[in-house]
């Protein structure tokens, strides 16, 4: 037996004494208690003596809720359409062909107007055409000038400036096609006998400027470069 046990023995076997009781159970004391420390309880897991607190995390929870549905709805809505998923998206879209004698531009675009997406889809494809055109001039120009060790990059830069122009008006839309959805997509074909003949002649006329690719033979050169296209064409949609 310890110290403590033996001293409340003794004082009750000598002396009557009976330790008090202990005081009466109040639950608002301990409510009020609860209150001086939210941290631990005021949450919506909600503990039966804080009741108000949890009724009142119920309106919380359920205007979250309907925000992120929201949010998640408008986020579909805004997508951009998937030509995987339609049935109407015309086959160059979803199986681009081959560039082995022409160069293909493609281009999509959906706004809220007809006009307007029909403008912007050929914009697009024509923007297409001409990113695949001036990265095989820019290639062909550095491969010339860095054999020769010549400075190539301005001369490149100043030929695919002219080759868009050239293209922007020129390069007519072979098809364009309008979706269920309101999307329209545009085909440009343009041939690569065509293409080189045009890059060749543009480099003919601005060579007595730089007088390093007067006689570089620009035709054959660029006939050679477009002949390793052999890969599909790439698709703007946005």
């Amino acid at each position: 037996m310890d110290i403590q046990a033996s001293a409340q023995s003794f004082l009750s076997e000598s002396y009557n004494l009976v330790p008090p009781p202990p005081p009466p159970y109040n639950l608002g004391i301990y409510r009020r208690r609860l209150k001086d420390f939210p941290l631990p309880f005021d949450s919506c897991a909600g503990i039966s003596v804080i009741g108000p607190v949890t009724k009142k995390c119920i309106p919380i929870v359920l205007v979250v809720f309907i925000m992120v549905l929201i949010s998640s709805c408008v986020s579909a809505s805004s997508k951009p359409p998937d030509q995987n998923t339609n049935a109407d998206v015309p086959a160059f879209v979803r199986n681009p062909p081959l560039q082995e004698e022409e160069v293909f531009g493609i281009g999509g675009a959906k706004t809220n107007s007809v006009t307007k997406s029909l403008a912007a889809a050929e914009q697009r494809a024509r923007q297409s055409l001409t990113v695949q055109l001036n990265a095989n001039v820019h290639t062909m120009i550095i491969n010339y000038a860095g054999a020769r060790g010549i400075p190539g990059t301005k001369f490149a830069e100043h030929i695919e400036e002219l080759l868009t122009a050239a293209l922007l008006n020129e390069s007519i839309p072979m098809k364009r096609v309008k979706t269920g959805d309101d999307t329209f997509w545009v085909l440009i074909i343009y041939k690569k006998t065509d293409a080189a003949e045009k890059v060749a002649a543009i480099i003919e006329r601005e060579a007595s400027r730089y007088p390093d690719f007067k006689s570089m033979g620009a035709l054959k050169l660029m006939e050679a470069q477009l002949d390793r296209i052999a890969t599909k064409p790439e698709l703007i949609d946005r």
